[in-house]
């Protein structure tokens, strides 16, 4: 869309269509798509110049919060990682000389198992954990699920305890790992830490596992998408650094998921104030 300036403010009309219903417009949501004639048709306010730039102005402001805040976030998890770097170095090259274990003598592992068709096993009130429970956010802690399946689904899946740490082990989600706080069942795209051994703090455990999302990328076996199974886990060998050392390096890793707790709820706010002030805009109800 080229704007005729001397009717509409660029940073107008794109504040325009970011609020306007356009994915109405859209038939196939695999392959989303927009007629001309359809964009031609869509009716736009417009209010005088001066007006449109008032607009555009309040709305670069509020978004710059908004992206202001989202980087604040973002430091906070590179907090995260440099603490660790600084406290143990590198999980696996090891340069700090730590004690090692493989992670198989370290804790049970586990596949998941999916039922299928899974359709036929939802209903119930057991939690169904998949990828996407987990892959939004950076929270250390799962604390529900959107699906949950009958009794019948549990024997041909797997069934993990509250407080055991799940780990994505296939594809684009590879190196996603949580503690859940909640019995459930896994499906095929996760791997299952339980029994975890006194020597591993698991907050320590799960970070030190997902520092390592590159090496396990590359050690992986070929295919369309990289699979880690059970038996290359299970020969992972991980750092035992001394339990207080874990310990302090854990309750760091919590002061600062409470810190992003704050800023997220700010940011939620500010996104829907963000809305908020865009309907407003578009409705004449400012300016």
């Amino acid at each position: 869309v080229l704007p005729n300036i001397k009717y509409l403010y660029p940073s107008y009309i794109k504040y325009f269509f970011i609020y306007s219903p356009v994915n109405k417009l859209i038939k196939d949501e695999a392959y989303p798509s927009i007629r001309l004639t359809d964009i031609g048709e869509i009716k736009i306010p417009l209010p005088p110049l001066d007006i449109q730039k008032k607009i555009a102005t309040a709305l670069d402001s509020a978004n710059a919060l908004i992206e202001k805040r989202k980087e604040q976030i973002e430091k906070l998890d590179l907090l995260i990682k440099s603490q660790f770097i600084e406290m143990f170095g590198d999980p696996v090259t090891n340069p700090k000389g730590w004690e090692t274990d493989v992670l198989g003598r370290l804790s049970d592992i586990y596949r998941g198992g999916s039922p299928r068709p899974i359709s036929q096993f939802l209903g119930g009130n057991i939690p169904w954990i998949k990828i996407g429970d987990a892959t939004k956010g950076d929270n250390i802690f799962l604390y529900e699920t959107r699906e949950k399946i009958i009794e019948d689904g549990v024997v041909k899946s797997r069934f993990v305890k509250d407080g055991s740490i799940i780990f994505a082990n296939c594809g684009v989600s590879l190196g996603f790992a949580r503690i859940i706080q909640f019995d459930g069942c896994i499906h095929d795209g996760w791997l299952s830490f339980e029994n975890i051994s006194p020597k591993l703090n698991k907050i320590f455990l799960l970070k030190s596992i997902n520092m390592c999302t590159d090496f396990f990328r590359e050690i992986a076996p070929d295919g369309t998408q990289p699979n880690l199974n059970t038996a290359i886990m299970k020969k992972y060998i991980q750092i035992l650094p001394p339990s207080l050392l874990q310990n302090q390096f854990a309750e760091f890793v919590e002061k600062i998921e409470a810190q992003k707790v704050l800023l997220k709820k700010s940011l939620a706010d500010m996104e829907q104030n963000y809305q908020s002030l865009m309907q407003k805009c578009f409705k004449g109800e400012i300016f």
